[in-house]
């Protein structure tokens, strides 16, 4: 009976909460979170004891992303077991989840406020990833494909949930030792009818990092040489944002806007540039309107329509256009892009909350196509300018378009009070390249006061890019318009054991399979195209550890195990850690006053090219904050890598030249970080 009560609970109390969080009683919705210990609204679209449901969802609260001294979302995921930070040569942000690497697109589904803010371009959302922590109130994170998210959700769901809408006021600045600095604002005003929520934030980042020389490497004759010495890394990073809610009774209006520009680091095809007067903007800008209803206390209802843009903007240099050792930054093949895509959406579900069921009906349905698009390549030494290449050189076939629509189905039910079982179906329909069914099923068994036992399977899949699908332009990649969904299959079982109401372990055990998975290759002709590559398999555990005191001290501890396979592509095979341990202790000193120590180790990493393999040492990392609440002041002060020492990201050979040559860096790695101090002050009102 203990389970059908609680499910009745929750129901009154979502259903009472609705209403009252119109009246924006933050304290009633504070006392909700609590009651249900860690709450996510990624399963189910609602907030539920992720404990009780068939979920392996990972919540980052508000106390631990304040008091760890994060400062972008991140520096958050990287608090998540089975989660690792990369990056690219180019300086791209990368999230290896469960040890898969993907070097141009993470195949995450990324939500903010419950919006996608994945391109169609390349399906990717890295601009994001340097959103404000300050701006973030909880991050939910799960790492097992989902079937009812849809495309992109291939190797999990990251949802972020920000401060509009919530009552409080607060502004942030930090300032970095690395020739940086962040700001953030967040104000509300109750209007008469309604509230109206804005954050902003804006920052800036040029940290001098050396990089190391590049090789050059003759596939024919295996002959490697040194194309470039040692440079300063071009790492220009600037981002800056708006968001703005209206709130009225049942209807919701939203805006977000992102940009990020950003600098090619240590050089997109792995050359660093010796000029750095080239740089990429990204912007992204979304317009949603929703409006929630109710049939009866049971059913209730929603519709939304949104409007999104992304436009990537920029060039950038590559490569000296002979391939010979120089000091003239003229001699640079400049490449570059304009491209505008726009998408217009529109979903509605119905959900029934009862004493067994809790199910939701789902459609939606989109539109979108690039607005406008060139390509720009050229060589100033060769007497080039600038040009919009269009037509038939420019960049990505014009005149495409996508249309999508998708039904789905998912039910939540609760037949006794030990067990619940979670079933889902989604059919999804893309104009440029057909049909796809997905599917979930998963179990929870609690067993005694002290073990919980899940059980989850999802099939779900990846739509090509337009870039995949597309791309024309001669010396980039090809698309290929005979491509098919990736797809994946994923089988989980996971462990929970309470040692007592705050000490609890957990051990998830996973197994799983990509197939056809999209991937870049060069054929025996030179022609560098997309292609479905060969079957990636996907094998490991995360154990954790959690413990919290009376006196609100709390620690946190990880470790992941994966063995995954992957076949790799011709000249392109690189490794990701198989191992990686992480920890944080959050000490509550005395009142006001917390004291957050972060430490994380990441096991080597080998990448394979022809003629010898590189090995990427293993790292240790430890993070010191302190923070200092002063009523409505706070100030905090930290160091990141506190013992300075040596982190290499893995930095794999470039693609492949003309048919016969790559370029890498001397150490197969690139060095990002050294010692870093940093200062947050803030105020709320």
């Amino acid at each position: 009976m203990k389970i059908y009560l609680y499910k009745f609970a929750t129901m009154l109390t979502i259903t009472h909460a609705g209403i009252l969080f119109g009246q924006d009683d933050t304290a009633i919705e504070e006392d909700f979170l609590s009651s249900l210990n860690e709450a996510s609204e990624i399963i189910a679209k609602e907030k539920l004891n992720i404990d009780k449901i068939p979920s392996t969802v990972t919540v980052i609260r508000r106390k631990t992303i304040e008091h760890s001294g994060a400062k972008t979302l991140y520096d958050i995921l990287a608090m998540v077991p089975g989660i690792d930070i990369s990056m690219s040569a180019s300086g791209k942000r990368e999230i290896v989840v469960r040890g898969s690497r993907e070097k141009y697109r993470d195949k995450i589904k990324l939500l903010v406020d419950g919006i996608d803010v994945t391109n169609n371009l390349y399906s990717n959302q890295f601009y994001y990833y340097l959103f404000p922590a300050a701006l973030i109130k909880r991050v939910e994170v799960t790492k097992t494909p989902d079937a009812i998210y849809g495309s992109n959700s291939l190797l999990g769901v990251v949802n972020v949930i920000t401060f509009l809408g919530q009552k409080g006021n607060a502004a942030t600045f930090d300032i970095s030792s690395e020739n940086g600095y962040l700001t953030t604002l967040h104000q509300r005003w109750a209007i008469k009818n309604g509230t109206l929520s804005v954050d902003m934030h804006k920052g800036y980042s040029n940290p001098e990092i050396e990089a190391d020389p590049t090789l050059l490497i003759d596939l024919k004759t295996h002959r490697v040489s040194t194309l470039r010495s040692k440079e300063l890394a071009y790492a220009l990073e600037k981002t800056k944002g708006v968001g703005m809610e209206w709130n009225s009774g049942n209807f919701k209006l939203e805006y977000r806007y992102q940009n990020y520009i950003k600098g090619s680091f240590f050089g997109i095809s792995n050359v660093v540039p010796l000029a750095h007067d080239h740089d990429v903007s990204l912007s992204h800008h979304t317009l949603q309107a929703s409006y929630d209803g109710r049939l009866d206390p049971e059913w209730r209802w929603h519709l939304q329509g949104s409007d999104k843009e992304y436009i990537w903007d920029g060039s950038y240099r590559t490569f000296p256009y002979d391939l010979q050792p120089t000091d003239d930054p003229s001699k640079d093949v400049i490449m570059g892009a304009y491209i505008h895509e726009r998408e217009i959406g529109a979903m509605g579900y119905l959900k029934y909350e009862g004493l067994i069921h809790a199910m939701t009906i789902q459609a939606e349905g989109s539109y979108a196509k690039p607005v406008k698009s060139y390509y720009i390549q050229y060589v100033p030494a060769l007497g080039q300018q600038e040009t919009h290449l269009t037509g038939e050189k420019n960049i990505i076939k014009e005149g495409i378009y996508r249309a999508t629509e998708a039904l789905s189905w998912e039910d939540l039910i609760t037949p006794w009070e030990d067990f619940s079982l979670i079933l889902g179906i989604r059919a999804d329909h893309y104009s440029d390249f057909g049909y796809h069914t997905s599917w979930k099923a998963g179990m929870v068994k609690q067993i005694g006061d002290a073990d919980v036992l899940k059980l989850l399977y999802n099939d779900t899949f990846r739509a090509p890019s337009w870039i995949e699908l597309y791309a024309k332009a001669e010396a980039e990649f090809h698309g290929n318009e005979n491509l098919k969904p990736e797809t994946m299959q994923m089988l989980e079982g996971v462990w929970l054991h309470y040692l007592s109401n705050s000490n609890r372990i957990q051990l998830n055990v996973f197994i799983g399979r990509n197939d056809d998975p999209i991937v870049r290759a060069t054929n025996d002709q030179g022609l560098n195209q997309y292609i479905n590559g060969d079957r990636k398999t996907f094998r490991g555990m995360e154990l954790s550890w959690r413990w919290e005191s009376v006196d609100d001290n709390i620690l946190f501890l990880s470790a992941s195990l994966t063995n995954n396979s992957d076949p790799g592509i011709k000249y392109q095979k690189a490794n990701s850690p198989k191992k990686n341990i992480k920890g944080w202790f959050d000490w509550h000193i005395e009142d006001g006053l917390h004291l957050f120590s972060q430490a994380s180790y990441r096991s080597s990493i080998t990448v394979d090219h022809p003629g010898q393999s590189l090995k990427v040492p293993s790292s240790f990392v430890v993070n010191e904050t302190l923070t200092k609440d002063m009523g409505a002041w706070s100030i905090k002060g930290g160091v990141k890598n506190l013992f300075d020492k040596d982190v290499e990201y893995l930095a794999g050979p470039s693609d492949i030249i003309q048919n016969r040559y790559m370029f890498i860096h001397s150490h197969g790695e690139i060095r990002v970080l050294g010692r870093e101090f940093y200062l947050r002050i803030e105020k709320h009102w």
